[in-house]
């Protein structure tokens, strides 16, 4: 049986070996799709390197996986037909260009097509420029029509997803996070001792509050946040702001001088492995994002333990309570919440429990049972 899977993280070559920019098929999940009897052709944009990180990305050296370059331009439509052509059977993860061309071309061809809806195809578009907007509305209806020409669609979130690209078969819950085992049997211990830490330290501590996300993406709500933080100051609360992410700083930087703001720290990119460490030195973790599908970040810091607030927008209404949820944009909700976060500790309290019980919904070992069941159920239809 003859997989074809089309994917939107690009691939690197390195003296001849595969590499995973995005962790995908590289021997460490590999498993996801092989199974006994399968070969995968995975299609995905290829660049050459002159050298990788070993310690972040892995080697490809399963036989059994094919690695095709795909560019864009007119030769795609082509190209992608005729690889439908030799295979049995589509995954295709959407929203992207290749895995909508894909999942259309199976369908016309009648072929089986498993489809990995894994964000929203509209928003991200359209905050990223003239070009994007253009695009979104475009995008949209390619994964509409993608899902709904799917055997069977499986989504990131429970609900969320799914109202926007519905299928005939929907399985939800298959995270595009999922939490290390170890960590969610220490999760327990770990909110105990938040919970003893914060009660013992009383008003006077300084909030350690954190935020992952591209310097340069504006829909993550950098600005939202710092305006929220500047409320706190003025209103004498002692707090520590802590930004993660990749791009050029300076502008947040130069935002951050202009509303007076001293304790913002720019901490740059972290690996995974970083960020679990540096969250579990955190107290609130805020996801301020004007759009988000599911929210990777807020169920890693709920494993760490931390108090979650975002925006009440996309799937993060499904995993962040109510209590700390505020309207799209809205700054003094959002100051709001945290004044409540620091002056009431049985609120805080109560709200640390909350991401110690969402948190292991999203342990490796149940995703990856959700996973698994539904690339089983996939092939059985062949």
């Amino acid at each position: 049986m003859v997989v074809l899977i089309l994917h939107t993280h690009q691939y690197s070559f390195f003296n001849g070996l595969h590499y995973s920019s995005g962790g995908f098929v590289h021997d460490g999940n590999a498993h996801r799709y092989l199974r006994e009897g399968v070969k995968l052709i995975v299609v995905a944009r290829v660049k050459t390197v002159n050298k990788i990180n070993t310690e972040k990305y892995s080697l490809l050296s399963n036989s059994s996986i094919q690695v095709v370059n795909l560019a864009y331009g007119l030769p795609m439509f082509f190209k992608i037909w005729k690889l439908v052509q030799v295979s049995d059977a589509v995954i295709a993860r959407i929203p992207s260009f290749f895995g909508i061309l894909a999942a259309l071309s199976a369908r016309m061809q009648g072929k089986p097509i498993l489809t990995e809806v894994v964000g929203n195809a509209f928003w991200p578009l359209w905050y990223s420029g003239l070009r994007g907007k253009v695009i979104a509305p475009f995008m949209v209806i390619g994964t509409r029509l993608a899902a709904r020409a799917s055997s069977i669609s499986s989504y990131i979130t429970d609900y969320y997803i799914q109202s926007l690209y519905p299928a005939g078969r929907m399985v939800g819950g298959i995270a595009n996070v999922s939490i290390p085992d170890d960590v969610i049997r220490s999760l327990h211990s770990v909110v105990s001792d938040r919970v003893r830490s914060f009660e013992q330290a009383g008003a006077e501590r300084v909030i350690q509050i954190g935020m992952i996300g591209g310097y340069e993406v504006d829909y993550k709500g950098h600005d939202v946040l710092l305006l929220a933080m500047k409320r706190l100051v003025m209103n004498g609360y002692s707090v520590s702001l802590q930004l993660v992410g990749g791009g050029n700083p300076a502008k947040l930087h130069s935002f951050s001088a202009e509303l007076g703001l001293q304790n913002v720290v720019f901490k740059g990119p972290m690996s995974n492995k970083d960020v679990l460490q540096w969250m579990s030195e955190l107290d609130v973790y805020v996801q301020p994002s004007r759009t988000e599908a599911h929210g990777r970040s807020i169920i890693e810091a709920m494993a760490s333990g931390c108090v979650v607030v975002s925006s009440d927008i996309g799937g993060m209404r499904e995993t962040v309570n109510e209590k700390c949820r505020f309207r799209n944009e809205d700054d003094l909700g959002l100051s709001r919440i945290l004044i409540r976060l620091m002056d009431d500790l049985t609120f805080r309290r109560e709200m640390t429990i909350h991401s110690a019980t969402v948190a292991p919904m999203f342990s490796e070992a149940i995703i990856e049972e959700k996973r698994r069941n539904v690339i089983d159920e996939f092939y059985a239809l062949e």
